[in-house]
């Protein structure tokens, strides 16, 4: 069991100021917190994996306000609460002394990453949580993680020990999250991040769906709302036409600084070309050609061809274009001419060598060269027949 020291007499501070409602402590041990917690709130849950500590706490507790269970963090918890207080493990594991009462993971932050992956699902849409940790534990990581699973953070304490300095935040649901929530959307985790956006998975109706949000630390202006109008264009244009699955994303909801699309359970181009079979890649660069045609034609450029990494996705043999933050409507479109450029450079091409493409560099510049100047399908025709 975990005797009470520094860090919980340090979160014992601040109880008073945010208990109400009802009450869930993650990690009791001994209870000192959640009896703290009973003299401001309506009901307490307090959990513990530790057993002995369930029996310690109720012994010394008559309280009728504090209900103990014993629980592995989350995992026999129901309802959501107003105030969630966690003082975690975060001390890295010590092989020689081991103790679970301490140990936070091989490096100190993995349980709170397990604690913040599931807070949300039991969290009410303004709650808050008091969450203390250590500066042993990795601050930079813990400020990542708060972030990565939808919430913003407050320092509202901070105290100097020996060897290390505790934090005490103050961590709420993002604005977004908060939206997001209110549409019936759950299990939002972040999944990725651009220098523009970033994006997010969660659950829409029992579906997957993929939210791509603006990225707080980018200087862009009005990138999301671009990709919004250019996305809705892009599926009026295309929307009754062969060419229209995995030309972009089609828009399911969106807001001012967000949209949401059904989740491509694909892999990205490049690892798609080291797994698949030669006469798959030469169809799904067929399929590529044929939409990047498209773009070209209607006069779109996507900006991102030259250097496609994370911008093609293949699912069930099927290429998706996604990310379509940068685009812009041009008389000279390059989509196709940016893409030879992307699959004759270096890595590509020495891949695709290896699946048994025979390409003759200069050949297909030349071809690319009168594509450009007039655009249309008889020189598609021929760039496509440059891959072989």
């Amino acid at each position: 069991m975990y005797e009470p020291r520094e860090d919980s007499y340090l979160l014992k501070k601040h109880i008073k100021d945010y208990a109400r409602g009802d009450v869930l402590e993650i990690g009791t041990g001994s209870g000192i917190l959640a009896k703290e917690t009973s003299n401001y709130s309506e009901k307490v849950i307090a959990v513990d994996l530790d057993k002995e500590a369930i029996k310690y706490a109720i012994k010394h507790s008559n309280n009728p306000n504090i209900s103990y269970l014993y629980s592995d963090m989350f995992q026999n918890v129901k309802s959501k609460y107003d105030l969630i207080i966690c003082n975690p493990p975060y001390l890295p594991t010590n092989e020689k002394a081991p103790d679970t009462a301490l140990d936070g993971g091989k490096k100190g932050w993995e349980w709170s990453e397990k604690f913040l992956s599931q807070a949300n699902n039991f969290l009410k849409t303004d709650g808050k949580i008091l969450f203390l940790f250590s500066s042993l534990t990795n601050k930079d990581k813990i400020d990542e993680l708060i972030f990565k699973y939808g919430f913003e953070s407050k320092k509202i304490d901070e105290e100097k020990l020996f060897f290390e300095k505790l934090y005490v935040y103050l961590l709420e649901k993002t604005r977004l999250t908060k939206e997001l929530e209110s549409k019936k959307i759950t299990n939002i985790s972040y999944f990725s991040k651009g220098r523009r956006g970033v994006v997010w998975k969660a659950k829409w109706k029992h579906k997957d769906v993929i939210i791509k949000s603006t990225n707080p630390n980018s200087t862009a202006f009005n990138r999301i709302q671009n990709e919004i109008n250019i996305l809705n264009r892009l599926n009026k244009q295309f929307n009754n036409k062969n060419i229209a699955k995995g030309l972009s994303p089609k828009i399911l909801f969106h807001g001012d600084n967000y949209f949401a699309y059904a989740f491509i359970d694909g892999i990205f181009f490049q690892d798609y070309i080291k797994k698949e079979k030669k006469m798959r890649i030469k169809k799904v660069l067929n399929k590529l050609f044929d939409k990047l045609y498209a773009l070209d034609e209607f006069r779109l450029n996507k900006c991102e061809m030259t250097r496609p990494i994370k911008h093609i996705l293949i699912e069930n043999n099927t290429p998706y274009l996604i990310d379509f933050e940068r685009a812009v409507f041009t008389e000279n479109p390059k989509n196709v001419s940016q893409f030879v450029q992307f699959l004759l450079s270096k890595n590509i091409l020495h891949l695709l060598e290896n699946k048994g493409f025979k390409i003759d560099k200069e050949r297909v510049r030349n071809v690319v060269i009168i594509y450009k100047k007039n655009i249309n399908k008889k020189d598609l025709y021929c760039i496509k027949k440059c891959f072989k």
